[in-house]
């Protein structure tokens, strides 16, 4: 039987409006995922929500709203969810990019699009997650939120992504489908990785200075699971502005260097 490794993942912020755009999720064998399932719907009936969205949930808008004046249940709704994903044996993978740095140094002009990091992080660590498994016929399949602006994207995303020489390798070209798209309005494991990529998004605008110094609580989740993930690869990459200077000036060095 073929080891299916599935990575959920979901953007967060927009590169022409934002300080920060974000991609995160998670990569695990599909019977992890299929673990989460059960207990993340007991959760939603519990707490008697429809989908869960963590923007409007941070807001304590839309069905969130009636915990506006209700911390208490608004807090355990929060550690009930991400206690999920960490039981779930699941492994959070992430990256940000800072539009400060991206637009300082007009990287633009070389990946065209600030997700392409992000995703090329997150595709890269799913391939080595999957390669551990070590099953000759394994795949790895990622999805999507089928959302038309992001939709649009990916496919142009993962080409440039296929063209660079780690995905050539023939073990990554072997184990790498085509991208779906699904729904994160039903399908549960979409959510997850909203939450996931919330929190990240959260992390990587206090790494590049942004935020207070102290993360919002629920990032010791996503930690205290990579803790445990028997150190396959680190979590979350965030590519703030020095980094990218660093990044644009290898880049040039390696133009110079054709010429």
């Amino acid at each position: 039987m073929i080891t299916m490794i599935t990575a959920y993942l979901d953007e967060s912020g927009h590169s022409n409006d934002t300080r920060l755009v974000c991609m995160a999720g998670a990569v695990a064998p599909m019977e992890f995922w299929i673990e989460l399932e059960p207990e993340w719907k007991r959760a939603l009936d519990h707490y008697e929500i429809k989908e869960w969205h963590t923007a409007p949930f941070a807001k304590r808008v839309g069905e969130f709203r009636k915990w506006k004046n209700n911390d208490t249940v608004w807090e355990d709704a929060y550690r009930t969810f991400m206690g999920i994903i960490q039981t779930s044996r699941v492994m959070p993978v992430g990256a940000t990019v800072s539009m400060t740095g991206w637009n300082e140094c007009n990287l633009n002009e070389r990946f065209h699009d600030p997700y392409y990091l992000c995703l090329q992080v997150c595709v890269r660590e799913a391939l080595k997650f999957a390669a551990r498994v070590q099953d000759p016929d394994g795949r790895l399949r990622v999805v999507f939120d089928n959302t038309e602006e992001f939709k649009s994207r990916v496919p142009q995303l993962y080409d440039a992504i296929r063209s660079t020489p780690f995905y050539a390798l023939p073990w990554a070209k072997r184990l790498m489908e085509e991208p779906l798209f699904q729904s994160a309005k039903t399908l549960v494991q979409l959510q997850a990785a909203d939450l996931i990529a919330y929190q990240v998004a959260v992390f990587g605008l206090v790494k590049t200075g942004y935020q207070p110094l102290t993360p919002e609580w629920g990032y010791d989740y996503l930690l205290e699971t990579v803790a445990s993930s028997a150190g396959f690869f680190d979590a979350f990459t965030v590519f703030d502005d020095e980094q990218l200077r660093l990044l644009s000036r290898s880049i040039n060095r390696m133009q110079k260097g054709r010429e």
